[in-house]
């Protein structure tokens, strides 16, 4: 609801669509599947403006994730791994 106070002639629908599926992506990585669960759950012809919203929001984040390991612990463990086999 911020994007629609902060810009009126947006309206809520899409700025409630576009910020759900960009979260969506950014949390779960998963970018075909938050595209069409937003337009299952909200009206089908925002999704032009889902699908840019999920494209961004999967290419701004594409570099790190919330759930990924930094990358000397990785290492770590393949090399114990290695080690024990």
């Amino acid at each position: 609801m911020a994007i629609h106070n902060l810009f009126p002639s947006i309206p809520l629908a899409v700025a409630a669509s576009a910020t759900m599926a960009g979260a969506m992506v950014a949390v779960m990585k998963a970018p075909i599947f938050s595209a069409l669960f937003a337009m299952l759950i909200f009206q089908k012809e925002e999704g032009p403006v889902i699908a840019i919203a999920t494209v961004f929001s999967f290419m701004a984040t594409m570099s790190f994730s919330i759930l990924q390991k930094p990358k000397k612990i990785a290492d770590d463990e393949r090399q114990i791994v290695h080690q024990d086999s």
